[in-house]
């Protein structure tokens, strides 16, 4: 994220361009880093890491526009609605299996020594 940072400002300082250059070259970097995110999540149900993720795309988005790169913001805002879609998947996935759970399914556990069990 960094070098493509710096990629972009250095493309912006040497041919004087507007954002609209920097954008159509940056696209293909946010495109092959989604490529990447796409490929691994659709096997990750770890929803701390999902959720990880999108705070470190949040920072990384912060980080690059107080730096003045704006070309990777179409990135940021797919990777982060990508991730925020997959853990809410995630996450009721985990609440269609608490639902679902039954003292006997999880196996020699007595309710009278465990209260928080939902029956």
């Amino acid at each position: 994220m960094d070098l493509s940072v710096s990629e972009e400002l250095f493309v912006q300082d040497l041919f004087l361009t507007s954002e609209n250059v920097c954008n159509i070259s940056m696209k293909r970097v946010g495109q092959s880093l989604l490529d990447v995110l796409y490929v691994n999540l659709a096997s990750n149900y770890d929803a701390v890491a999902v959720a990880c993720m999108m705070c470190l795309v949040e920072r990384y988005h912060e980080m690059t526009s107080r730096r003045g790169a704006k070309g990777l913001t179409p990135f940021y805002t797919e990777a982060f609605a990508l991730l925020g879609s997959r853990l809410k998947l995630i996450i009721d996935l985990h609440l269609l299996s608490l639902e679902e759970a039954t003292p006997e399914s999880l196996g020699g556990v007595s309710l009278a020594n465990t209260p928080h069990y939902i029956t």
